[in-house]
């Protein structure tokens, strides 16, 4: 959002033709409000370093916009139609290319193929609440399953998260869409919620493949023969350890990781999604650019020094604004979660100042020391001011550290070196291998112009090339009549024959000769070899 209030402000300026600096302005602002608003003037500098990116960014969206505009407009004129609202909605979402600057890029000759709605940014936030509708509509599949007259679900889950077997009592046996589900008075199951992915387990010798939570019922799915359970039969259930423990050390780890990316970026970063499976998970934060090698190596540093310093995850559930006057609204990392009582997550040190407060509803370690390890392994931009760190925990983490040593001593034992020495070996054996691709290239084209000397005025010619590729056999073809060159090896035929009698070729370029014949580029599949071999020996 703060995105597209800096990109109106410079639109401003420039109608008004001042030639102010955006963080000129902003500045005189926080200077005028610091008393008022003392949190802005300490983040000034940050505010400052925003609005400075924002407006290279926005400079380079104008650039950028003109080409991805006139691309829109040829498809809307081979479509003979107009820019239309779901058109400017795209760009909107996918460029950050308001209406008002497509107008713009349109020009005076061309704004009658553009229609603006004085609601376009109200059909914007429809238009997401539909998507988000669907998403809902999605997750909750299973809506159609009559509860009606079932109590709800004891969630002893969030009571003890190291209980993994338990009875319970089955309150009824539900079928749906060629499923079964199970409806338990308790459960130490995790339903999926909050980002993180469902326990799974047993029920008996029944498989739990997936548990969701419907109003305040959890409804277990299960597979495999249910017709020895009953209603009101006391069952005896599993829930997979292994994959408990490794989504709580991500879930938790997901934390860890935010509020040490606050720390380190400054107080703009805030949760926009996150994602916790058993393989992998990922945090969305609000930021304004990719890392550095430097930035992410500090993350993780100061991730797993909040881990190896044994800070107590403390769990509690607190009335709304209490927790709110406490914690404030940054709370709702992952957006707001309704109801009078919020389940709040503490992590503190050991002289009890705050590290980190969210209202969730995932499992959690006691201790931040249960999570053992982060390893990030990866980020992207995922959208404007979003950005997507990847990572692992637990025992994930040394899976894929240990992967890693793998790797990198298959490596080097190709190298005949140690690991230390691997990148300079690369180094040396990547700038050899750039010499002698240069060399090879000028050999190449010193064969090629033999080729088509020696070539020039012949014509019924019949050539295998395995050195050369589909350019350079073209750059040779141009001059010549009644020819056919064949790379096996890349199983390629360069020819200006009209029908070479091979079922399956597949012609990928046409190309137009000096004398006046145009010819064309072919490709063969394996089984036509022997075929091509016979138009060869023709």
């Amino acid at each position: 959002m703060h995105g597209l209030l800096v990109r109106r402000t410079l639109r401003a300026l420039k109608n008004l033709n001042l030639g102010i600096p955006l963080a000129e302005i902003v500045e005189k602002q926080i200077n005028t409000f610091k008393n008022e608003f003392p949190d802005v003037n300490e983040n000034r500098a940050e505010i400052l370093n925003l609005v400075d990116i924002e407006e290279k960014k926005y400079a380079e969206t104008l650039k950028e916009g003109k080409n991805i505009v006139s691309r829109l407009v040829k498809q809307v004129e081979k479509e003979k139609r107009n820019i239309g609202t779901n058109d400017l909605i795209l760009l909107y979402d996918t460029y950050g290319l308001n209406p008002e600057i497509v107008k713009e890029f349109l020009g005076a000759h061309e704004n009658e193929k553009i229609s603006i709605p004085d609601d376009f940014y109200i059909q914007v936030a429809k238009a997401h609440e539909n998507e988000n509708k669907k998403n809902v509509e999605k997750e909750n599949s299973d809506s159609n399953l009559n509860s009606e007259g079932i109590p709800d679900t004891e969630l002893l889950y969030y009571d003890n998260t190291e209980i993994f077997e338990f009875d319970a009592k089955i309150l009824k046996i539900l079928n749906s869409d060629k499923k079964t589900y199970v409806i338990l008075d308790k459960a130490y199951f995790y339903p999926e919620g909050g980002g993180q992915e469902c326990d799974t387990g047993f029920i008996e010798n029944l498989r739990v493949s997936e548990i969701r939570k419907k109003g305040k019922i959890v409804v277990h799915e299960v597979e495999g023969n249910v017709e020895n359970l009953k209603e009101n039969q006391v069952v005896h259930c599993k829930v997979d350890k292994e994959r408990r423990i490794q989504l709580t050390a991500h879930h938790t780890a997901t934390h860890i990781i935010n509020a040490a990316a606050r720390n380190l970026l400054g107080s703009h970063i805030y949760q926009s999604g996150a994602h916790k499976s058993a393989d992998m998970a990922r945090l969305d934060i609000t930021h304004y650019a990719l890392l550095t090698d430097d930035e992410l190596q500090k993350l993780e540093n100061d991730a797993n020094e909040i881990i190896m310093n044994a800070n107590n995850v403390e769990i509690s559930f607190m009335e709304r604004n209490d927790a709110e006057s406490k914690y404030g609204f940054r709370l709702y990392q992952g957006g707001a979660v309704p109801g009078k009582f919020i389940r709040v997550v503490r992590i503190s040190d050991v002289q009890v100042n705050l590290i980190d407060a969210e209202a969730c509803g995932g499992t959690h370690f006691n201790n931040t020391r249960d999570v053992g390890i982060i390893k990030l392994t990866g980020q992207k931009r995922i959208q404007d001011g979003i950005l997507r760190l990847e990572f692992v925990a637990g025992k994930k983490a040394m899976d894929y550290i240990n992967n890693d040593e793998k790797i990198l001593k298959k490596s080097a034992s190709v190298f005949s070196v140690e690991s230390s020495k691997l990148p300079k070996t690369c180094e040396r054996f990547f700038d050899e291998w750039k010499g002698l691709r240069k060399e090879n290239k000028e050999l190449k084209n010193i064969v090629c112009e033999i080729l088509k000397e020696n070539l020039k005025g012949k014509e019924a010619v019949r050539l295998q090339m395995e050195y050369l590729d589909a350019n350079e056999i073209t750059d040779i073809a141009k001059n010549l009549r009644n020819f056919v060159f064949v790379n096996f090896k890349n199983k390629i035929i360069v020819s200006d024959l009209e029908n070479l009698g091979i079922k399956n070729l597949k012609a990928i370029r046409e190309i137009n000769g000096e004398k006046g014949k145009s010819f064309k580029v072919y490709v063969f599949k394996e089984e036509d070899g022997r075929e091509v071999k016979k138009l060869m020996n023709s």
